[in-house]
């Protein structure tokens, strides 16, 4: 469960200049059939603050802009767009609008835990990146409806968009959160290996990927291909190791996989843009 400094107490504060806007079952009846109680987005200013200490509740919170604090592991840290913040139901768990700081935020309350998001809840709030301004035009929408009293089926394709929203924003975080840590092991298996042919194919088994999907996944992450990524790491070691001067080149160049030093030598210079030569240590003279 989440935890929280001693002495907090519950706070349900929007703040005398929160301006909101929101649906609930009373307004939209079809958000029950989702688990939704009540959803909507709020441009929070100085005042706006809560924190609750058992809720019976789930909630998906967005920051679309702006800047907040939300309380993560015991302590306070500042969050920006593309931030969100899962609570479950049970866990403690508090956040708030800095004075003068504006911040816009959308957020969707369920009841209890609901079964369609259970694969995607842990027993403590989760700080997630979803970069994605869909759930505030679905809300926008599901307001200006609500307000305009549209006709019962209207009512339930905006709430199915909502929940099916949600959803596919959780999705993509998980998935984001999985690559990132594949990625993570990968390069550190490529970095206690680098003597080894690595080859694309390799690279994607290793990350139990796809090739296509580990090239997206770089690309996105890195802003380079594998392969490029696996240059990069080899010639960073071998920059450490050509500092030492009792390391001769063709032994560097042995050690991350290159049996030919003039081969090793050209790519090294294309890839840091200076020779080996260039990376010895200066020899004390005198």
């Amino acid at each position: 469960m989440g935890i929280l400094p001693k002495m907090m107490c519950e706070i349900h504060s929007i703040g005398a200049r929160t301006k909101e806007r929101m649906v609930g079952t009373h307004g939209v009846p079809a958000l029950a059939g989702f688990g939704i109680q009540l959803a909507g987005i709020s441009e929070a200013k100085a005042g706006f603050a809560w924190t609750r200490l058992n809720p019976p509740d789930t909630q998906l919170l967005i920051t679309i802009a702006g800047e907040e604090q939300l309380l993560f592991n015991n302590e306070w840290r500042q969050a920006c767009p593309g931030t969100a913040y899962l609570t479950p139901s049970g866990a403690p768990h508090a956040y708030r609008a800095l004075p003068r700081k504006n911040w816009t935020l959308c957020w969707v309350l369920y009841s209890g835990r609901p079964k369609d998001l259970s694969e995607f809840l842990s027993d403590s709030p989760q700080i997630l990146s979803i970069f994605s301004k869909q759930l505030w035009y679905a809300l926008d929408g599901a307001c200006d409806a609500a307000a305009h009293q549209e006709s019962p089926a209207q009512m339930e394709l905006w709430a199915r968009l909502i929940h099916q929203t949600v959803q596919r924003a959780l999705k993509r975080a998980s998935q984001t959160e999985e690559h990132e840590q594949r990625l993570a092991s990968l390069w550190k298996a490529v970095a206690a290996d680098l003597a080894r042919p690595w080859t694309l194919d390799g690279l994607a088994s290793a990350a139990g990927m796809s090739k296509e999907n580990l090239r997206r996944v770089c690309q996105q992450e890195l802003n380079r291909s594998p392969m490029r990524q696996l240059a990069r790491l080899r010639f960073q070691r071998a920059g450490e190791l050509l500092a030492d001067n009792s390391n001769k080149i063709i032994s560097v160049a042995e050690r991350i996989g290159y049996s030919d030093p003039f081969t090793f030598s050209v790519a090294f210079k294309r890839e840091m843009g200076v020779p080996p030569s260039d990376y010895r240590s200066p020899v004390p003279v005198g």
